[in-house]
């Protein structure tokens, strides 16, 4: 008998530390600490169930194990303090200080008290998610994937360009460029998503953009049409068109040709989807007493773009232009 109220004695001993173990681990800290687990050993869909990242699905595109599981370097945790551990409020304040690729950052999460379980279990539920918010931009950029992750996150276009908002987890990321055209090229772009990194809530964006260039190809179409151009000014009727200097514009010229051809092109200050030429022409009005007039002139090849801002290819996939030449000379001289 004694043997037996002994063990019972024990069990509900046992039972109650059980009960008390159980409830320590729920506690606004032990919950911080269950979330950055999860994201520290690569569970991203965990995660996102635990804690709402509170986005579209169109930004959540890298929020995946896929994604989380590629990244070469993921969340370490190194503390977590519960501000407000000594505190009855339902709203407690939980800093933690983390570590990416040996890069420090902090953030404070909200926890919030909610209806406990059995009357005895309290339940707490993070308000915060721990996501990095990256706003991309990119001309002739359509859609941006990461190193071994099976997705695309495409770029919106309007009026303002194209961009795309994205989200990610904790970690280092090698952005690919997906390119609207073979005549572009750019380089990926690496990212260190940690959380919102000091921002503010009204600043808690990261910009990315994209550098695009255009290929050789492009300058040499671009030269192409410039030398077209060219003798289209010295050529009768074509060279009344209005993108000819405005010394040839005249029916009345005894010499007209090309003094200097176009050779080479470069691009235009601030205005990159345009190319300049410098050349030169020979004039002679058809009128007595008139001399050889040299005509120095600038010519500018402007890539044709769609409302996408994507480059206007001709039926042989090439770049197309709009050319115009004018005279640099001064009047009169």
């Amino acid at each position: 008998m004694i043997i037996a109220f002994t063990v019972v004695i024990a069990l509900i001993g046992v039972g109650v530390a059980g009960l008390v173990v159980a409830r320590a681990m729920r506690t606004p800290e032990a919950q911080v600490r269950r979330y950055l687990g999860l994201l520290s050993s690569g569970q991203a869909s965990a995660a996102s169930r635990m804690v709402d990242p509170g986005i579209p699905s169109e930004q959540r595109v890298f929020l995946t194990d896929e994604a989380l599981g590629a990244t070469p370097n993921r969340l370490t945790v190194e503390e977590i303090v519960d501000t407000d551990e000594d505190s009855s409020s339902s709203l407690h304040q939980v800093r933690a200080t983390m570590s990416v690729r040996g890069e420090s950052f902090s953030q404070t999460f909200r926890v919030m008290k909610r209806e406990s379980t059995l009357g005895f279990f309290d339940n707490w539920e993070i308000l915060d998610p721990l996501i990095t918010r990256i706003y991309v931009t990119g001309r002739n950029v359509e859609g941006m994937t990461i190193d071994n992750v099976q997705a695309t996150a495409p770029l919106t276009t309007d009026n303002t360009g194209r961009w795309a908002l994205l989200a990610f987890y904790p970690g280092t990321y090698n952005l690919e460029p997906e390119l609207s055209s073979k005549y572009v090229t750019a380089d990926s772009v690496a990212v260190v998503a940690k959380g919102n990194d000091g921002r503010s809530a009204d600043s808690d964006v990261m910009d990315v953009e994209v550098n695009t260039e255009y290929t050789p190809d492009v300058r040499e179409a671009a030269l192409a049409a410039i030398k077209e151009k060219t003798h289209a000014c010295v050529t009768p009727a074509g060279n009344l068109d209005r993108g000819c200097p405005v010394p040839l514009q005249s029916r009345n010229l005894a010499v007209l040709e090309v003094q200097s051809e176009p050779v080479s092109v470069e691009s235009v200050d601030y205005e990159p989807n345009k190319f300049k030429s410098d050349l030169s022409f020979l004039i002679r009005p058809n009128t007595s007493g008139s001399v050889l007039r040299s005509v120095p002139s600038v010519a500018v090849a402007s890539l044709r773009l769609d409302e996408s801002a994507s480059l206007i290819l001709d039926a042989d996939g090439k770049p197309t232009f709009d050319v115009s030449i004018e005279s640099t000379s001064v009047p009169g001289c």
